[in-house]
This record gives structure tokens, sequence and C-alpha cells, in this order.
């Protein structure tokens, strides 16, 4: 059995020396922070849509969300949605300048042990949500995203870059790639963090995009690679009239490479894809490596520490539709001769925040992304508070925040 590479071939190390109109309506910011009512915890990618339109945003891994409600819709109503728990509906009048504590409630009715037992061939019900295209989108869709990668050496930002881009999504049943362009973006790196080495993310929004399962499941369960795994029924739940199951999968042989371990939300009765949480089975570091380096220098060595991606899909007039994503990745980096290794982070996420049909996904070819782009290059735009305008972003961590007001001091500076 031949196993194909991961989707996310997006490292390039590149040895570098140290040096130091469409939007004019008015609309309301509001903010707030989801947490589960009966822990308190808050919930991360909790989806947040306004009623009534494609609108929509989702919350940080801090719980935090903005979303910005154009005042030409009359009687806004916001609905908190977050898997197994009740969906709440806000008006958008309850929302002040603060940001808002949202609370939902757990809504998870765990089946009787004797139904447990009926279910038996997961694969196939694996490979049929994933092959039964008719229950995603069938027709061409552009979506508005907000992308961000960021890289981090140890705790401290080295590198920030952002983008709103249209994504062209083929049809599920169509194999054709989907197709990106930038509408607008920043970017801005601290080559002084870095020392002599940048590490940058080759592919942009193409990292957080190929992650959708549906689309591109040759990279992990096409063929022959879904008889490669184990697959255990974790969890079975009933969400509003809908049965969830959840499913742990791993390798079988866990000798092989490039292989996948997590789990997946799969709602029964639509057998749609909810969520997939997985992550790189490193055996040899080494290889693994391969797969992600495409340039270094001879003397230096670049190994993954753990390699995470998330996907959770959402509903588009009752068809599933690809909704947000991350892969995380940590390396470990060090020169021959050296004691100490120094260690890099880097994540990249995506989120749909508006979807309109189109005819088709084409795209002129200067207009369009590259798989090969690297998108932090330099620093543009964030001297700007309101650089985004009505465009929908991921509301970013606390430490990201305190990058970019750090970035807007020095370019305040440099003024």
């Amino acid at each position: 059995m031949k196993l194909k590479n991961t989707p996310i071939k997006s490292l390039l190390l590149v040895l570098m020396m140290s040096t130091s109109a469409l939007f004019a309506q008015e609309f309301k910011t509001v903010k707030g922070i989801v947490k589960s009512a009966d822990s308190k915890q808050v919930l991360e990618f909790a989806s947040i849509q306004l009623m009534g339109t494609e609108l929509k945003t989702i919350s940080n891994t801090e719980g935090s969300f903005e979303i910005k409600v154009p005042l030409s819709v009359k009687n806004a109503q916001l609905r908190i949605s977050f898997l197994g728990y009740a969906d709440r509906v806000f008006s958008v009048d309850q929302f002040d300048a603060k940001e808002k504590v949202i609370e939902l409630f757990s809504q998870v009715t765990e089946l009787e042990g004797v139904e447990l037992e009926r279910l038996t061939d997961l694969k196939n019900l694996i490979q049929t949500a994933l092959e039964r295209k008719a229950s995603y989108v069938q027709d061409a869709q552009r979506l508005t995203t907000f992308y961000r990668e960021t890289i981090k050496k140890g705790n401290k930002n080295a590198a920030l870059a952002e983008a709103v881009n249209y994504v062209y999504k083929a049809p599920y049943q169509n194999s054709q790639l989907d197709r990106i362009s930038l509408i607008k973006s920043r970017k801005q790196t601290d080559y002084n963090r870095l020392d002599t080495v940048a590490l940058k993310l080759q592919g942009g929004p193409f990292n957080a995009l190929f992650i959708d399962l549906v689309k591109y499941p040759r990279y992990i369960f096409e063929g022959d690679l879904i008889d490669a795994y184990n697959y255990t029924l974790e969890e079975q739940n009933y969400q509003d009239q809908d049965l969830i199951y959840t499913i742990a999968f791993e390798p079988i042989q866990v000798t092989r490479e490039y292989m996948y371990k997590g789990t997946l939300k799969i709602n029964a009765s639509k057998l749609q894809l909810l969520q997939a949480s997985y992550e790189l089975n490193i055996i040899d570091p080494d290889r693994a490596a391969q797969l992600f380096v495409r340039k270094k220098p001879s003397n230096l060595r670049v190994w993954p520490k753990q390699v995470n991606y998330f996907v959770n899909y959402g509903l588009y007039k009752e068809k599933g539709i690809y909704n947000y994503s991350n892969v995380n990745m940590s390396f470990a980096v060090n020169y021959k001769r050296k004691i100490f290794n120094k260690t890099f982070t880097l994540k990249a996420e995506m989120a749909t925040t508006d979807i309109k049909p189109v005819e088709n996904t084409k795209i002129e070819k200067d207009q369009r992304f590259k798989t090969s782009i690297i998108l932090v290059d330099q620093a543009e735009g964030f001297s700007d508070p309101d650089f985004w305008g009505a465009f929908n972003i991921i509301e970013p961590e606390k430490s990201i925040e305190v990058a970019i007001r750090k970035i807007q001091r020095k370019l305040r500076q440099l003024d």
C-alpha cells in the first residue's frame, strides 16, 4: 500500500542576514466571549452568524469574537452555535460597547449502551460521509474568508500575516481545485527575533484550505488509505434531532510514516462530516521533516515536534460547506555543534465570513493566488487601526493583539 504525503508541504527554510467604495456602508461592531454554562470554560471556534444573511465569524481560542453588523439589517439577530450545545439567539441591540459574555447550555443526550453495539462498520460510515457529495454544496460558491498566519520563536511573535480573500469554492462533487484571490493583506516580520534563520509558510491560505477533508480526502483516507487505520466509536449522541458519532482513528501499523491519528464527528442522518481533529504520527522526525522543509543550510537540522490539524463545516442552504480550519506546527531548529535547540511554532487559520453563489470559479491569472505564495514579506497596513473596514475577521488572541500594538508603535516612530 502506497501512502501519500501530507497536504501541508508548507515550510520554506531560508538563510537570511539579520537586519533590524465596496464597504462604504456603516456597521455596528459587536463583541462577545462564548462560554459553557456548565463548566464556565471558553468555547473556541463557536459559530456566530447574522440571521437572515450569510455573514458570520468564529470565536478564537480564547472564546472571543467580533462581528460587524451592517446598519442596513433591520432587527438584526445573532445565532451562536457550538457542537454539543443548544443554539442561542440574541438581538444585536442587547450588545453594548463591552464584550458580552454568552453562555451556551449543553444539549447532549447519550444513547443506551445497546445502541452503541449496533454500529460496527465505522470505516464504511466514514467512507460514505466523505464520498456522498450530495450532502455538500453542489454549486460553485465564492467564500469571503479571513486568513491569519503567525510564527513564534519560543513564546514571542516573530512574524504575522493577515489577509481577506475570496475562495472560489468548486462544487464538492467536482474534482476541480478551489481557487483563491487576495482582497487585502498586511504583513510584518521581525528578523531580529528570527535571528539568522527565517521560517516561512509557503502556500498561505492554501495551508488551511487543503485541510477540507471532504474536498481533498486523498491526503488521508482516499482509496486503500482508509484501510490503514483502526476505528473506534468514542461517543454517540443526539443534538437536536440529529444523531452524531464521534469516531477515533489511528494507524494499524505505527511504524508507517506520514499517517495520522485523531477524531471525526459525523452527522449520521445527513451523512455529513461536521468536524475533524487530527495530528501527524511522527515516527522518524528527519523523514517527516522532508514533508515540510524545502530549502536549508547544510549545517542546520530542522525537525517537526508536533503537527496538528482541525477543520469544521457549516451549513449553506442545508448543505455542508467549509467553515473554519487551522494547522499548528512546532519545529526544533539546531545548528551543528550548538548545544541548545530553538523552537519555532507556526500557525495558519482561516474562517469563512460570507458566502455568495457564482456561476463558475474562474479567476484571471494575474488575480489568482499560487500555492507557492509566501504571505510574510513586508510590513504594510498595521499603522491603520481601521485597516479591515467592514470585513469580518477572527478576533486576535491577546498575544497577537500585543504584537499588533507593538508593530503600530514601531511604525509611528518611523513616521
